[in-house]
């Protein structure tokens, strides 16, 4: 489950901001925040600090296969292939990674074809 982050635009950024002093400021005048159960004050104030469940389970699995090292296989999958999976399943990418893939797997298919004219001209003969 790769995750992809947009970028936040300057007046997004500026919103988050305002949301986050505003928040930061009723704390610290005492006055009282509605937080969800088991909340720290940071992730009260900046909400994507509080990991989701996906994550927590992810990193509780790695976790437990690392500390299986006696157990080279697991249900036919190598133990090192799973943490492999595991971790990656945390990356993250921007919008520039996913453009950058984007505009190689275009240049790779537009060199594909080429070859392939190449290799099997057509004869298009005028009429």
């Amino acid at each position: 489950m790769s995750k992809i982050m947009r970028e936040l635009t300057i007046e997004e950024k500026a919103a988050r901001y305002d949301e986050a002093i505003n928040i930061a400021r009723k704390i610290n005048s005492g006055e009282g925040v509605a937080a969800p159960s088991g909340w720290t004050t940071c992730e009260v104030i900046f909400p994507e600090l509080k990991e989701n469940e996906d994550e927590k389970i992810r990193k509780e699995l790695i976790r437990a296969f690392k500390s299986l090292n006696t157990i080279k296989v697991w249900n036919g999958i190598e133990r090192t292939d799973i943490l492999a999976w595991l971790e990656k399943q945390g990356e993250t990418f921007t919008k520039k990674d996913v453009d950058d893939a984007y505009l190689k797997g275009i240049s790779d298919a537009k060199q594909e074809l080429e070859k392939q004219s190449k290799q099997n001209p057509i004869d298009v003969k005028k009429r």
